[in-house]
């Protein structure tokens, strides 16, 4: 295909790296357009975007009510440059893209084709469909002609909102399986490995993740403190609470923060990946490295990834004595880990190019 495509994005993120290039290898005619670090958050590009064919803008970043808005400088006059058959949005996150990709179609290029790629709603979250912000969403959306979805979640909610389903695809939104496929290669004897981080309890519960309240890591202690197996809890990631779970005076958790070799050392110690709040990536990394995962609405993909006793569980509850439970029935010796998902950079990339497919077709 011959087309021109242009991915909007307000940074091209370490975990994106990997798809971008399987994307271009498909559609040699892409290009990536980026801007600049959003400054105090970890909204930053990658190091290495040298195998990328991309452009990267001076970026201005603008506070508006509690949120960081992108402005490109210069978009506009890309469009124009570049005569673009398809521009990909990456929607929610970056409102001045999108609205600027807009202008480009309603007042210079009418035949260009948009598409909008996001989660589109997240489990547990309700929303007024009344509100000012979801009106404006819903009459925005009109103006797209493809929708590029994270999960099935997001497309169920999309077509409840009347959308047409040949303008849907699902690009399995994961993370770097690759990587942690890897890594469960050097994976040791758990024991020995418990043993290797003076973890002597039965069995050892993981949060992978920033350590946020939106992600709700202190569950793990309150499951730890009510189940009745003697259990351990490593916290792998950095964060706002960072400090508050350091300070915890149990010799049975671990709080290394943000490990960025050897990380197979710990997850090797782990029997099960607890999702207690937003998530989504790192489910599918848990899994890639041969770890169950209970989760409880993280980010929709978990019911794309998740088979319930298969490689784990979705809760709906939240209930402590709901985890205990699962937790236990997992380490039972009978529980046999199955894993039948494979979703990496090579299948997102596929997908997200027969999407293009189907828009040229339209």
């Amino acid at each position: 295909m011959n087309n021109k495509i242009l991915i909007l994005q307000r940074v091209c993120a370490p975990y994106r790296i990997k798809f971008f290039a399987e994307f271009q290898k498909i559609m040699k005619n892409s290009t990536l357009i980026i801007g600049e670090d959003i400054p105090n958050s970890k909204v930053k590009n990658s190091q290495d975007l040298e195998d990328l064919n991309f452009i990267q803008l001076k970026t201005k970043h603008i506070s508006f009510f509690g949120r960081i808005l992108t402005f490109h400088k210069g978009l506009l006059s890309q469009f124009r440059k570049n005569k673009p058959d398809i521009i990909i949005c990456e929607a929610e996150s970056h409102v001045i893209g999108y609205l600027t990709a807009i202008i480009y179609k309603i007042f210079f290029n009418n035949k260009v084709k948009l598409g909008y790629w996001c989660f589109i709603a997240l489990p547990g979250r309700v929303y007024n469909k009344y509100s000012p912000k979801e009106l404006f969403k819903r009459n925005i959306r009109k103006l797209f002609d493809h929708f590029f979805l994270y999960h099935s979640y997001g497309k169920n909610k999309l077509l409840e909102m009347g959308i047409n389903e040949d303008q849907t695809t699902i690009v399995t939104n994961v993370g770097n399986t690759q990587r942690f496929n890897d890594l469960s290669k050097k994976k040791i004897e758990k024991s020995l490995a418990k043993k290797k981080l003076n973890l002597e309890n039965e069995c050892t519960l993981l949060f992978l993740g920033t350590l946020d309240e939106n992600k709700k890591p202190a569950k793990l202690i309150e499951i730890m403190l009510s189940i009745d197996i003697k259990t351990n809890v490593i916290f792998l990631g950095d964060g706002p609470l960072y400090e508050e779970l350091k300070s915890l005076n149990y010799k049975n958790v671990l709080v290394p923060g943000h490990v960025k070799s050897n990380i197979e050392s710990f997850l090797s110690a782990v029997d099960i990946m607890i999702v207690p709040g937003r998530g989504g990536m790192n489910i599918s990394e848990s899994l890639a490295f041969g770890l169950p995962v209970i989760v409880h609405q993280a980010d929709g993909i978990e019911y794309d990834l998740i088979k319930n006793g298969r490689n784990g569980f979705i809760i709906e509850d939240n209930e402590i004595a709901t985890y205990c439970y699962h937790i236990k029935e997992i380490m039972n010796e009978n529980f046999e880990f199955i894993n039948e998902v494979n979703f990496n950079a090579m299948t997102m990339a596929i997908d997200m190019a027969k999407g293009c497919e189907k828009i040229l077709k339209i």
